[in-house]
């Protein structure tokens, strides 16, 4: 199976809630554990306070909470108002990153 073939899975984690280390730990657990083979992930973090971010970085980071001050790592993103639309836009560069699923 090609990379372009491979389904891109959304991972969504952190959050405002009471459970933010909560996800941030499942979060990683299932990265860890996503099979490469069949699956594609894209990583991203809600902070504490609300912001959305595409992350890029290493694992370690999330689990750890460090990964939403990794400005080399992290890029502002959003979901587009259009439903029918599977990306993450990044309002500073204009690019959209494609997913097929998402996992919360």
């Amino acid at each position: 199976m090609t990379q372009d073939e491979r389904l891109r899975v959304l991972v969504l984690f952190g959050g405002c809630s009471t459970e933010y280390g909560v996800s941030l730990q499942s979060a990683r657990a299932v990265l860890e554990h996503m099979d490469r083979t069949l699956f594609t992930p894209v990583m991203a973090g809600i902070t504490r306070a609300g912001a959305w971010q595409l992350y890029t970085g290493p694992l370690e980071r999330i689990e750890d909470g460090s990964w939403a001050q990794d400005t080399e790592h992290c890029a502002p993103c959003v979901l587009p108002a259009d439903r029918t639309r599977r990306a993450l836009l990044l309002p500073e560069t204009g690019e959209c990153v494609e997913f097929d699923v998402a996992f919360p």
